[in-house]
Order: C-alpha cells, then sequence, then structure tokens
C-alpha cells in the first residue's frame, strides 16, 4: 500500500497541536530560526511509509524492530 505524504511547516504543525489541545492559533508566536536548527526533519523513513496504514485522522505504524510496539503518528 503507498501513501502519499506531504511535507508540512513548523506553522502547520504548531495549528494541528492548537487545534488537538484546544489552543488559540492566535497565540503562535513567530520568532525565527536559532544558530544551527534543522530546517527539515525526516519523521517517518521510506521503510516505515510502507508499513503504515492510513486510519483516517493519523497513520498506524507497526515496526518489528522496535518489540512490536505501535507507534501512532498524526
Amino acid at each position: 500500500m503507498r501513501h502519499d505524504f506531504q511535507a508540512c511547516t513548523i506553522q502547520t504543525q504548531a495549528e494541528a497541536v492548537c487545534e488537538l489541545f484546544g489552543g488559540k492559533k492566535e497565540d503562535i508566536k513567530v520568532i525565527g530560526i536559532r544558530h544551527g536548527e534543522k530546517m527539515y526533519e525526516t519523521l517517518l523513513t521510506k521503510e516505515e511509509c510502507v508499513k503504515t496504514e492510513d486510519m483516517g485522522n493519523f497513520y498506524l505504524l507497526i515496526n518489528k524492530r522496535i518489540n512490536n510496539k505501535v507507534l501512532l503518528y498524526s
């Protein structure tokens, strides 16, 4: 099964966290990048993407290398 994962900005992530936990999007403060800070982060490897199942509003990932623990990614 192939999933089309897309990159998102930190702004999108911050808004998603606000939505999930009842915060106000107006309270998000843009403070700029810090020295040494990464601009991009890989959350799932290509190998992990193959092992995911789309559950609607999150992805289910079973990673055999981590003692069959279920990892949930929204």
